[in-house]
């Protein structure tokens, strides 16, 4: 039925099935994604290679084996994805999981084997010591089939008087004789695609590697002629749509748990981040057992301003927990939101902002305090597709915030936080 179905009058369809919300993790979710981002192809078989597409970034390859095979001739397909599929903050499980935001993707040969690396522009401190004039987050897989090679690593560029790369360091991609010449054969152009695809490379025979919002994907031509003479990108619709994504479901490693495992807070705060604290160093005045477990057995983040513009925290490994003046009992700093004083309760194991204008609650307990400033983290790891997809994930945050911590999401401050408001400069 979804093959067969024309593109405006599936999303008809979809926006009367679902007037509350199109549930995330399927086709409708992808064509409504798609729509937003203002793919609108007029030929059925191109409309399906876009399905085909969003079907292989969830790892649902039986389902786009079936649209590939239903008798609409695809003018391409997807040969291997590690893109974020939409409607997610997360990778699908048969993707094996995704790069990431992608700027650029690039070329090469790894220990023989033709590879694709996908490149994430990173800040250059200009007290950096042995830092490139350019630095990315690179990784690499295989260019057959998506395996992959390397996991992230930084790489540094260093250019030369013209302005040209004169050596590159620490990349596990290789240059090679094979790599395809830039120029691409007459008639092979790469799809017409949406803004959130940043890159394109003509990878040889067929095929091109993509990098944007959601990750890396390499694309395989099979009608030339049909990409032949369209315009670069899908432009942005320049009308809302009057259907409603439903909230996201809850990343797989919360459910059902009131704290989330060490390995999902690293993953969001970086290797190394959580600092754990020995039981001798807590003060007396700590008396909750709920924080001084969580101190000593999940650790604390240490966050400086790049994880968020909003919150900065102590290093308590090094600092310790330093009692802070003028609460009501014994209460420690633990960081700074907007430059005010963070603070953990020692009776009550709670953590509240301690501004001169007000006292507002962040967290109802530490660890539930970590697991918002980890959900805010992981919203702003991500690059969406369009403004509708952010705003999608910003309600759906505060939901999963609510499923956290219901008085402390709703607090003035975590409400502009989830909102987005800290997140622009001239806010903070």
């Amino acid at each position: 039925m979804v093959a067969h179905s024309e593109r405006k009058a599936l999303l008809q369809g979809i926006a009367l099935a679902w007037p509350e919300g199109i549930p995330a993790g399927g086709t409708a979710s992808d064509a409504h994604y798609l729509d937003l981002e203002g793919v609108a192809p007029e030929s059925q078989g191109e409309w399906l290679a876009w399905l085909h597409w969003a079907a292989m970034h969830r790892g649902r390859r039986e389902w786009a084996d079936r649209l590939a095979g239903c008798g609409v001739a695809l003018p391409w397909r997807t040969r291997w994805s590690r893109w974020r599929p939409y409607g997610s903050v997360e990778a699908s499980g048969g993707t094996g999981g995704t790069g990431g935001p992608i700027d650029y993707v690039e070329l090469g040969t790894v220990d023989g084997d033709p590879a694709v690396a996908g490149q994430h522009e990173m800040a250059v401190a200009h007290d950096a010591e042995d830092a490139g004039d350019e630095r990315y987050l690179e990784q690499t897989w295989r260019l057959a089939d998506g395996a992959e090679i390397s996991a992230p690593a930084i790489v540094d560029v260093f250019l030369d008087d013209d302005g040209e790369v004169g050596r590159t360091e620490g990349s596990t991609l290789q240059a090679s004789e094979s790599d395809p010449p830039r120029a691409t054969p007459p008639g092979l152009r790469v799809p017409r695609l949406p803004k959130s695809v940043r890159d394109a490379e003509w990878a040889g025979d067929s095929l091109w590697a993509l990098g944007g919002a959601g990750g890396v994907c390499v694309v395989e031509v099979l009608e030339a002629e049909e990409n032949e003479e369209r315009p670069g990108r899908w432009p942005a619709p320049l009308v809302g749509t009057h259907r409603r994504a439903a909230d996201w479901p809850l990343p797989t490693s919360l459910s059902a748990r009131h704290a989330p495992p060490r390995a999902w807070l690293e993953a969001r705060f970086g290797s190394g981040a959580l600092r754990r604290l020995d039981e001798a160093s807590l003060p007396e005045g700590l008396t909750h057992p709920g924080a001084r477990n969580s101190l000593t057995d999940v650790g604390f983040p240490a966050l400086d301003e790049h994880r968020l513009r909003f919150l900065t925290t102590e290093v308590l490994d090094e600092t310790g927990l330093v009692e802070s003046e003028g609460q009501t009992g014994p209460a420690y700093l633990v960081g700074r939101w907007l430059g005010d004083p963070v603070v953990l309760e020692g009776n009550s194991g709670r953590v509240v902002l301690a501004s001169v204008a007000e006292t507002a609650l962040l967290g109802t307990s530490l660890p539930q305090f970590t697991t918002l400033v980890g959900l805010a983290c992981l919203v702003r790891e991500c690059r969406f597709t369009s403004t509708g997809e952010e705003l999608d994930s910003r309600r759906s945050l505060r939901a999963w915030a609510r499923g956290t911590d219901a008085v402390a999401a709703d607090s003035g401050p975590w409400a502009a936080a989830f909102g987005g408001e800290l997140d622009i400069p001239e806010s903070l």
